[in-house]
């Protein structure tokens, strides 16, 4: 996706590089949809993926830029995440955008799929460009701390202890 370019990427564009397994790439082009949303609809975009790992990304990044601390329940993003988690396209997504949907949705008490997720014996190559991603909503969310708590576990790149920790920490004055 040329950002720096003087062509304005296109909705498909944008879908693409939302999905990105590479997190700056994600990180960019929800920076250029946040600056641009007098211009380009986040919620137009969402509506526009294709079922699978495209849907799931754009709802990721509408509910990252828009529904940082507390997410509505009846917000697009979330309800396209469990929509398509929903569908027989779940089964075909990567364990990692997986993952992030289950914490998504935890965010606002359904953590049925995370709990079952937090079994997962996921390495370290399958979480690493969704690790800055899992740490944020982590960090946000006291729902996904407590279910990350509950099931003991460190997939998500944090050991039990620094996950305990995040409750202490105002997420605004913590340095990325």
């Amino acid at each position: 996706m040329g950002l720096a370019s003087e062509k304005e990427p296109t909705n498909a564009e944008l879908l693409e590089a939302l999905a990105n397994r590479d997190a700056h790439a994600r990180w960019v082009a929800r920076a250029f949809i946040k600056a641009e949303c007098f211009r380009v609809s986040i919620e137009q975009i969402i509506r526009e993926a294709p079922r699978g790992r495209q849907a799931i990304w754009a709802s990721l990044a509408m509910l990252s830029m828009f529904n940082v601390a507390s997410p509505n329940s009846r917000a697009p993003g979330l309800l396209r995440i469990q929509r398509e988690m929903s569908l027989d396209t779940a089964s075909t997504l990567d364990r990692g955008t997986y993952v992030l949907a289950a914490m998504e949705m935890a965010r606002v008490g359904d953590s049925a799929l995370l709990k079952e997720v937090a079994q997962w014996n996921l390495t370290a190559d399958e979480l690493a460009s969704m690790h800055p991603d899992c740490v944020r909503i982590t960090r946000v969310s006291k729902e996904v701390r407590a279910a990350l708590k509950e099931a003991n576990c460190a997939w998500a790149g944090l050991s039990a202890k620094e996950v305990r920790d995040m409750e202490n920490q105002n997420a605004l004055l913590v340095e990325h």
